[in-house]
């Protein structure tokens, strides 16, 4: 069962996730195939992810679904990094 954050956990996933889709973007010539953004639901940990890669414990997540065309090129898209961060937390 996946655990959930506070509130004030919320933001700070968000940004970890903004600051891997932006590495991404400065990187993507480094990496092969569909990569996936990977959240570890124990301690919520961010990372980039080989496609074939499954480990326990963790989510993972199109990283091209986080990305938006902009006039300068690719950017991270701030709504669906909020929606996707937002789906981590829980009122307890």
């Amino acid at each position: 069962m996946k655990s959930r954050i506070d509130s004030n956990q919320v933001s700070g996933l968000a940004k970890d996730i903004y600051d891997a889709v932006v590495y991404y973007i400065m990187h993507f010539q480094d990496f092969e195939g569909n990569v996936q953004l990977q959240i570890n639901d124990e301690d919520y940990s961010v990372a980039l992810a080989d496609p074939e890669q499954d480990l326990p414990n963790c989510d993972y997540f199109e990283v091209n679904k986080l990305l938006i065309d902009s006039p300068e090129g690719l950017a991270p898209d701030d709504e669906a990094i909020a929606t996707l961060a937002a789906g981590y937390y829980v009122n307890s």
